[in-house]
């Protein structure tokens, strides 16, 4: 640009205003771009989950995958239950070290192909480990127990039918019904050395709901004092449903076993029934 070019930029105040005016915009645009493309940065660094995978067969893919956690392998995927409807992961049961854990999908990353568990700090570490890691075999064989001791006692029913009815002699019963009475008294008394590890099972998930039961009336309070609109909230409450439900009847097949363990054992080996907890007391009255 010539000199006299520059001192008539110089000396006319609207050009040299314009051309600031320009600089900003095109400094703002600068901005606003920088701004879009961090945004998308930030969405591709974004690692799907395992709740994002959709289709039966493509998470029956995962069974017998390997979990890892902070870099060393957590254990092996053993089973995955889905939504019906939804084709999704629901809750997904790693096997480590003899045990089941229950993890939520959310947590586990798919990253090139290694499957891992989301991480935000020890503390969240140890939040997930007591809120996902049940002993879900120790449960199975306290209930295993109480359903064999239910069937035995059916047997025994039967079996006094058949004395009734003349189709087999006394003799006979006492054999039967001795041996069949010996079997109940042994489960009784192995059933018995799990009823506290039960009550105390059965009183965490007890509260647990009630919690989970709390925050799905506030959810439909602030949606029916229009706090909220529906659509950003029915995820969360189909989830809050769902967990309810199922922990509906976890506590309902546990208050049975509880029953049945404490009945069987009174009656067999003499313990009598304790039903003093008001907690406990409620959950077997709320029938």
């Amino acid at each position: 640009m010539s000199i006299s070019g520059l001192l008539h930029i110089y000396f006319n105040p609207l050009q040299v205003q314009n051309n600031l005016l320009a600089i900003n915009i095109e400094v703002g645009m600068i901005k606003i771009l920088a701004k879009i493309l961090r945004f998308f940065k930030k969405e591709d660094r974004r690692l799907p989950t395992l709740a994002d995978i959709r289709g039966v067969t493509e998470l029956r893919k995962f069974i017998g995958k390997t979990v890892h956690r902070d870099g060393v392998p957590l254990g092996v995927v053993e089973k995955i239950v889905a939504d019906k409807r939804k084709k999704t992961a629901k809750k997904v049961y790693v096997r480590k070290n003899g045990k089941l854990l229950c993890i939520s999908p959310q947590l586990i990353l798919l990253e090139n192909g290694v499957l891992r568990i989301k991480s935000s700090g020890p503390r969240r570490e140890e939040a997930v480990e007591r809120e996902y890691e049940e002993n879900l075999d120790s449960l199975s064989e306290i209930i295993k127990i109480s359903s064999e001791i239910q069937r035995l006692k059916d047997k025994i029913l039967k079996l006094d039918d058949k004395l009734i009815e003349g189709e087999i002699d006394v003799k006979t019963f006492k054999v039967v019904r001795k041996d069949l009475d010996s079997k109940i008294r042994e489960l009784a008394s192995k059933g018995k050395a799990h009823l506290k590890e039960l009550k105390k099972h059965l009183k965490e998930i007890y509260k647990k709901k009630i919690l989970l039961e709390k925050e799905l009336e506030k959810y439909r309070i602030k949606l029916a004092l229009r706090e909220v609109k529906e659509e950003d909230i029915k995820g969360r409450v189909e989830a809050l449903e769902d967990k309810i439900k199922e922990l509906e009847k976890r506590v309902e097949k546990i208050r049975v076993s509880i029953e049945t363990l404490e009945y069987y054992a009174s009656e067999y080996i003499g313990t009598p029934l304790s039903m003093e907890e008001d907690l406990l007391s409620k959950i077997f009255n709320s029938r």
